[in-house]
């Protein structure tokens, strides 16, 4: 379930940076000794180590050492104390953590210094590799609309030569004119120069329903701390600012003019304020504290802006609450109280709350459905089961249907409950090649088009939309990326664990690789916090996979590919089996 929902306004760009090789020294050293001879002789890559901004950035005089060294420099200690649950720590490195102490800067100089100079046989192989990953990045640029159709607009960014933010515009969808007229949502950049922070990073933006005004979070100068902006649209030259919010987490409106967010504590969100931006006199309410701390609260509204869901989640146990949008100065309304191991998300759709949850002693979540005014769990129905191995990755309902993006053995999928009979509920085929599938914003219940991408660590990320009334799948990405496969082969294997338990395996190589065992490989596994190993698409993988390499990427116990179950078989007392 989506908790933060927001205008899909991103750029999905990416770049190799300079310092590549401090993260990847090692493998990179692994892959010369496989594949590099006769480089000894290899002038120093300069460009690996050398400080933007040049002699004159903050740490541009210690790069300036003498880069001769005969061992990896040693980090002094000072003795400091920190006190962590009532206990006294020496932490003699605690002053790595201050920017502004200049040994800092000379110590990473060092280290730094101390790679190139270990390195320094790799160079020539060093620049190759940076040339190959920023031919082979190229692909990982989605060439699909970076767009969102939001009611009678759509909207989009744009990127203005000498400005350092981007700028959120939208355009008319019921016009004729072959230039429809623009208008500036929000101009970054002004909203800096006005506020003057001296950097700053947008978090979530928020269209209100009426489409009248925005609300925007912004990182600042401080650090994980955000700002609230509530922005009326519409000014010729630039959007006009009603309301600033200090130390906010997230916001969400209930209807045009009032808007609840949340606010932190120690970094730990556990308050919701309720505000009404078009008082004179605001005075912001407080509609929810969580006390305990395990338990961190968001807001989100569902897709049918019905009601603004209060979400107060732990690592294992949820509660949530609604907030009517027709009723939006009433109290908050408990759907289900708390329940230690239960999970439950909620979205609404013709008077129904669509719950997904793992409730009556499943491990996986399944989905289930209740009316408005019966919300407790002995009202649940059940609309689709848990399925054992699987995983729901995320919900969507629309008023074509509800639409689940799944897990099935680790593999991605797509389950549609249609809206009046959810007996008649279907899958429908995805490219065997996908591994990672991510839902798009599908922002509004009235789109016909459920939309998403799909990736693997082969193939870039290719966005593809699914049209519900005809059931057929549109792929979004006008640049074709199949040339990529066909160079390497993917298997999907398992291995037999030591306490007799099948682990899958997906295993990927070129495909004129001889397997007789020979290969160099590189396994990937995580199997913590229910996360699945990553297995986006990313360069540098194709440049092991070029020289022969073999991939193999281990979805473990602990991790979430295989569900929830999955999981708690490797956490606490079952950790070993990860």
């Amino acid at each position: 379930m989506k908790l933060l929902r927001s205008l899909r306004l991103l750029h999905n760009k990416r770049t190799i940076t300079g310092l590549f090789v401090d993260s990847w020294s090692g493998l990179v050293r692994q892959i010369c000794n496989r594949t590099l001879s006769g480089c000894q002789n290899a002038h120093v890559g300069q460009r690996w180590h050398r400080p933007e901004g040049g002699s004159h950035s903050r740490w541009g005089h210690y790069c300036s050492l003498s880069s001769a060294t005969t061992g990896p420099p040693v980090a002094k200690k000072k003795v400091e104390y920190i006190c962590i649950h009532g206990h006294r720590v020496e932490d003699p490195y605690r002053w790595m953590q201050c920017p502004d102490d200049k040994d800092v800067w000379k110590y990473i100089a060092e280290e730094n210094m101390y790679t190139t100079s270990v390195m320094k046989d790799t160079s020539e192989f060093q620049e190759k590799l940076s040339d190959e990953m920023q031919d082979w990045s190229s692909l990982d640029v989605m060439s699909g609309d970076d767009f969102e159709v939001i009611g009678n607009y759509v909207y989009y960014t744009k990127s203005m030569v000498g400005s350092d933010y981007p700028v959120y515009c939208r355009s008319p969808l019921d016009t004729d004119e072959d230039n429809p007229p623009e208008e500036v949502v929000l101009d970054v950049n002004h909203l800096v120069d006005t506020f003057g922070y001296q950097q700053a990073r947008v978090g979530v933006l928020k269209l209100s329903p009426g489409a009248t005004h925005l609300a925007v979070t912004m990182e600042t100068d401080t650090a994980d701390s955000y700002v609230g902006h509530v922005v009326m649209m519409g000014d010729e030259d630039h959007p006009v600012y009603l309301d600033t919010i200090q130390d906010i987490f997230n916001i969400e409106w209930v209807t045009n003019d009032v808007i609840l967010y949340t606010k932190a504590e120690n970094l730990h969100a556990c308050q919701v304020w309720r505000s009404v931006i078009s008082h004179p006199d605001r005075n912001d309410e407080l509609l929810y504290q969580e006390n305990d701390d395990r338990f961190f609260v968001d807001v989100s509204h569902t897709k049918d802006r019905r009601f603004v869901t209060i979400n107060s989640n732990s690592k294992t146990t949820s509660e949530v609450r609604v907030v009517s949008s027709s009723c939006p100065m009433g109290e908050a309304q408990l759907v289900q109280a708390r329940v230690e191991g239960m999970e439950y998300y909620v979205e609404h759709h013709g008077g129904k709350f669509y719950i997904l949850t793992n409730h009556g002693g499943t491990a996986d979540y399944k989905l289930t459905c209740t009316p408005v005014n019966a919300m407790s769990s002995s009202e649940w129905t059940e609309v689709v089961p848990a399925r054992l191995g699987g995983r729901v990755v995320d919900i969507d309902v629309f008023h074509q249907g509800c639409v689940l993006a799944e897990k099935k053995g680790g593999v991605p999928a797509i389950t549609v409950v249609p809206p009046d009979s959810t007996k008649d509920t279907y899958s429908f085929k995805l490219p065997s090649w996908a591994c990672v599938i991510k839902p798009g914003a599908n922002s509004t219940a009235d789109s016909t088009g459920y939309r998403f991408s799909l990736a693997s660590p082969i193939h870039p990320e290719v966005e593809y939309e699914f049209h519900l009334p005809t059931k057929q799948l549109w792929k979004q990405t006008t640049e074709d990326s199949s040339t990529v496969l066909e160079h390497y082969v993917m298997h999907r294997l398992t291995a037999l664990s030591q306490d007799g338990t099948n682990v899958p395996v997906t295993v990927f190589h070129k495909k004129d690789v001889v397997q007789d065992g020979r290969s160099p490989l590189l396994v990937y596994a995580y199997g913590a916090y229910g996360e699945d190993v990553n297995m986006n698409f990313r360069p540098e993988r194709l440049a092991l996979l070029e020289r022969g390499w073999v991939l193999a990427f281990c979805h473990v116990r602990g991790g979430g590919e295989l569900g929830r179950q999955w999981y708690h078989n490797g956490r606490l007392l079952n950790k070993e089996t990860s």
